[in-house]
């Protein structure tokens, strides 16, 4: 216990020594919005993850995003306990444990996504619990008790992330296992009825979005149906995974299984598949120590653990088929943190193997090997894990509402800016007169409603009341300033209307306004990132796969290319080209 206790205090120093102070990309913003002043997240609304979350943002000390934060380090930290606990239990291998625990705390992702507020490393602590679970049924734990902790064990997943379900395989094992020996009626009704309870209680933080409230509320889950709907994620088709069509089936997986021989680097990743044998009946070994006699042997608990390794991975990332460049590797890869839990508890029962064998001279010599192979896995990944000097979100929410004109309308793309900028109007309290329109989400009523209680003058439906698409918001509302998303605008440039770079948007030129020559446009667009924000920046495109921020990032470069192409169209090649260099400088990535 008292391993465990200090292996979980040395990594929460260096998670929180090398987390966000600053709202990042994709969903952060929203959840520390929520965090802070209540409301509900996107579905399924994560009310494990904000419940922690609220309680983090009012006791702990520092930024709110550096707060909310502290949630997900907490979590992430509890994993690597509950991981070091299990593998100890499983050999009697402090040393193992330890070398398990460690190896996944040190590998890049996990560090990572663990120093960001995420509720993907709520979902490893809920698979460490489930694994911890298992293997107390595996190892004669039998009874009302222990199928009462199996299923809360799976609750913790329930109401945190649904990916649980994939870990259905231990789920199982674990409370087959735990019905007693001899199967008798009442046992069975007894364990079953336990762990059927323990699943429920994971139901019921979602009662708390019945009445929640806030600046932001996503959808209504004030009545019944609407909470089911959240749950269900019925706004994104419930069963539903993303689905570009960008890559074939296998990429995501066979990316995912290279990246394991640099997550888990030098001889660490070969410890898994001797855990797995070892797990299943292969090459037992029991030495002269005291720690060795354990039986490494549990070939049903290693069969459920690689049953839901086979979901967690494989499966779940074959469903996904976006690009492998950019910030689409960033969106799939906080997947692997679930699976990489299991491999790291067949990590630390083939570190106890291996300990054993009886070519060692000392016991401890094969530990220390392994430790210095695992602390050079954390200096290889210390320079560019963790998220302490990104700035790049927030410093372009300031940017952005900063050279906004009076009552614009600044259409966004992408969730980092739909979220960043609810984050910057409701918990800074920057420029409530600008209303900031995310156009993926307009056909919801309760998104267009929210709008126009912040601004009745909105017009956001057409004759028959429907969503508008973003040029028709711009066409409706001739009384305000718009400004546009440069990928929005490069994306429809064919039906566009005229715009001129304006900040990092691109603003619509009205009916009846001249549109300026390039240079002018040039000198007022420098004259304006002269004033920027920029306290980090996106240096290449490898760190661009490993954040959500890129496509904020890009908009600086996009600006700067719609320069060039005023400089094209006006004949001025030596001035496009010269601008454009300008551009690709900021972001390469976006013409290699």
């Amino acid at each position: 216990m008292r391993q465990s206790f200090l292996l979980a205090a040395g990594f929460a120093a260096l998670y929180l020594a090398t987390a966000t102070h600053t709202v990042q990309g994709g969903d952060t913003a929203e959840f520390v919005t929520v965090a802070a002043q209540g409301g509900v997240a996107h579905p399924p609304g994560y009310p494990l993850f904000i419940l922690l979350a609220s309680l983090f943002a009012k006791v702990a000390p520092g930024p709110l995003p550096f707060r909310v934060t502290a949630a997900t380090v907490f979590c992430a930290v509890g994993s690597l306990w509950v991981l070091h606990r299990v593998v100890a239990r499983w050999t009697g291998d402090a040393a193992a444990a330890a070398i398990g625990a460690s190896a996944l705390g040190a590998s890049f992702l996990f560090w990572h996504w663990s120093t960001v507020a995420e509720v993907l490393p709520g979902g490893a602590l809920t698979t460490a619990l489930v694994v911890a679970a298992a293997l107390g049924s595996a190892r004669g734990a039998r009874g009302a008790k222990q199928g009462l902790l199996v299923g809360l064990a799976a609750a913790t997943g329930i109401a945190n992330h649904h990916t649980v379900v994939l870990l259905l395989p231990l789920c199982v094992f674990g409370w087959v296992a735990a019905i007693p020996r001899p199967l008798s009626g009442r046992g069975v009704l007894l364990t079953t009825g336990a762990a059927t309870a323990g699943v429920a209680v994971g139901f019921l933080p979602y009662l708390a979005l019945m009445s929640a409230d806030g600046p932001w509320m996503w959808g209504d889950t004030t009545s019944f149906g609407g909470l089911v709907h959240h749950f269900l994620r019925s706004d994104y088709g419930s069963f539903s995974i993303p689905n570009a069509g960008a890559t074939p089936w296998w990429t995501h997986p066979w990316l995912y299984l290279r990246t394991l021989t640099s997550e888990f680097f030098g001889v660490l990743w070969l410890l898994i598949p001797i855990g797995a044998a070892v797990g299943l009946g292969a090459g037992r070994r029991t030495g002269s120590g005291p720690a060795d006699r354990r039986d490494l042997r549990e070939p049903g608990l290693t069969l459920a653990l690689l049953g839901s390794w086979l979901l967690a991975a494989p499966w779940l990332l074959s469903q996904f088929t976006y690009p492998t460049e950019g910030f689409f590797v960033a969106v799939v890869e906080r997947f692997h943190l679930q699976p990489n839990v299991l491999l790291a508890v067949l990590l630390g029962v083939g570190a106890a193997w291996v300990r054993r064998l009886p070519l060692w001279s000392r016991p401890t010599l094969p530990a220390v090997i392994l430790a210095v192979n695992v602390a050079a896995v954390g200096l290889m990944n210390a320079p560019r894990a963790g998220w302490s000097s990104n700035t790049v979100l927030e410093d372009f929410l300031h940017n952005a509402l900063d050279e906004a004109e009076e009552r614009a309308v600044l259409i966004t793309s992408g969730d980092a800016q739909t979220f960043g900028f609810v984050y910057a109007q409701e918990v800074l309290g920057l420029r409530p007169d600008v209303a900031a329109v995310a156009p993926g989400l307009l056909p919801h009523a309760w998104y267009r409603e929210r709008l126009t209680r912040r601004h009745p003058d909105l017009v956001l439906v057409d004759a028959e009341g429907r969503g508008l698409p973003w040029m028709g918001v711009v066409a409706l509302n001739p009384g305000r300033p718009i400004h546009v998303s440069p990928r929005l605008a490069a994306r429809d440039a064919e039906i566009a209307p005229p715009m001129v770079p304006w900040g990092p948007f691109m603003r619509v030129v009205r009916d009846g306004e001249s549109l300026p020559p390039p240079h002018v446009v040039e000198a007022q667009l420098g004259a304006r990132m002269a004033t920027f924000r920029m306290g980090s920046r996106i240096v290449d495109a490898e760190e661009c796969r490993h954040t959500l921020e890129c496509t904020t990032w890009d908009h600086y470069a996009l600006v700067l290319d719609a320069v060039a192409t005023g400089y094209r169209a006006a004949g001025q090649e030596a001035d496009a080209q010269r601008v454009h260099a300008a551009a690709v400088e900021l972001s390469p990535w976006l013409w290699e």
